[in-house]
């Protein structure tokens, strides 16, 4: 898993990070056993191009596509494979095909077996691609056993149990990569595989685990008796059901991260959100409050019907609300998405250096701000929320958030150092 460069030309690096990722445990799980493997995470790890591998897989993330590039030029310089999968190399294909000898594009399951024969056999294809969608029935388990646990400050385990997502947000790339439709494995799979893991902390990595509230609260009335914790990703939508909530916290949710993008009714509009409502978000949130179920938002700005004024709202929003948690980024368009293609027709693109693409530095002309005011505004949200004086007023009046007063308190520190709050994840 190669990592992104910081803007002074570093490579993102850290001595550990703080939960554990799912994408290399379980390519191994894909992997036939015969096979000796090696996963490094060069978040925490360096790579070295000097080991004499037979094949090398990359998962290529949009910000890691010049360092991919790189690393799969130093081991084809040596005669060795590569093979590059995962969301960018999916969306932005021929921005890597010269650079590799094969590519994945779309999900592994059904192809990885065939990747692996045809490089034992010396017939690698330069693209694979899955005829049809997996079935999520029978999904093999995560290698966990294969990575340096020292290298996790938390072992959060992480779990899927669902696939995609029902909605159609135009900047998100759950929509292109999975189309709408929205799989999920069988409950009692999922059950088998939690009780299975050797910690009881779990992090669920669906992109929605409310898209369907029915089955959701299915898995959940059987994760009550396995006495887990665990957060997950899920909608405004789902929190509607008071039932879902009640049986989300019985059976071990400690956090749900909500995508709220904005406060501005029309920028939802705009991008298809249609499942968001401005006028439902207090009551909802002040639920979540009532269950004492800690939550954190995530913020967009630089939506067209944004104006400078949008910030100030969104600070405003925060100060009346007071949630726990909130992180603020930047609109950014992903290769393949709706968003990229609007904003390339419309010729608003600054630049395609995709390694330049963070949360914080507007990479389009935004419609209704300057450069500038836009660039800005992440950081205003930032400081006013992560302000020692706003974080006594949300958090002492509810003493029962403490866990999540400790890391505001990191934040804070992060904030002012004006480093991105969300990067050790």
């Amino acid at each position: 898993m190669p990592a992104s460069f910081r803007r002074d030309g570093t490579l993102f690096q850290k001595r550990r990070r703080w939960i554990i990722p799912i994408t290399l445990p379980y390519l191994a799980g894909l992997t036939p056993k015969t096979a000796e493997i090696h996963l490094v995470d060069e978040f925490h790890t360096p790579i070295d191009t000097s080991i004499d591998y037979d094949l090398v897989g990359l998962t290529v993330l949009c910000a890691a596509e010049k360092r991919a590039i790189q690393i799969a030029q130093a081991f084809r310089k040596r005669g060795i494979k590569v093979v590059a999968g995962g969301i960018h190399a999916s969306l932005a294909t021929e921005r890597l095909q010269d650079h590799v000898d094969s590519i994945i594009v779309g999900e592994a399951e059904n192809v990885w077996a065939d990747v692996i024969a045809d490089a034992q056999n010396g017939r690698l294809k330069p693209r694979y691609k899955a005829a049809e969608l997996c079935s999520m029935q029978n999904l093999p388990r995560p290698r966990f056993d294969l990575l340096d646990m020292s290298k996790f400050l938390y072992n959060i385990y992480p779990v899927q149990t669902t696939r995609g997502c029902p909605h159609g947000c135009q900047f998100c790339e759950v929509q292109v990569l999975y189309g709408r439709k929205y799989r999920y494995r069988p409950i009692g799979e999922v059950l088998d595989e939690i009780k299975a893991l050797p910690g009881r902390n779990l992090h669920i990595v669906d992109d929605n685990i409310g898209g369907n509230v029915s089955r959701a609260k299915e898995l959940f009335q059987g994760m009550i008796p396995l006495k887990v914790k665990w957060s997950g990703l899920t909608t405004f939508k789902s929190i509607r059901d008071e039932e879902y909530v009640k049986l989300a916290k019985r059976s071990g949710c400690f956090h749900l991260n909500l995508g709220i993008e904005s406060v501005n009714p029309i920028s939802l509009n705009g991008i298809n959100k249609h499942h968001n409502s401005v006028a439902e978000y207090r009551d909802l949130l002040h639920g979540l409050d009532r269950h004492r179920l800690a939550y954190s938002l995530n913020f967009i700005l630089g939506f067209d019907e944004d104006t400078p004024q949008t910030v100030q709202r969104t600070i405003d929003f925060c100060r009346l609300i007071k949630p726990p948690m909130a992180f603020f980024s930047l609109l950014t368009p992903r290769p393949g998405t709706p968003l990229m293609a609007n904003l390339t027709a419309e010729g608003r693109l600054l630049h395609q250096r995709f390694e330049e693409y963070e949360w914080d530095d507007p990479v389009f002309q935004p419609k209704n701000m300057t450069l500038e005011q836009l660039k800005d505004g992440p950081w205003k949200c930032y400081d006013d929320f992560y302000s020692f004086s706003q974080m006594m007023k949300r958090f002492f009046p509810r003493r029962f958030y403490m866990n999540e007063f400790f890391l505001n308190l990191f934040y804070c520190y992060a904030v002012r150092k004006r480093i991105d709050p969300v990067s050790c994840f």
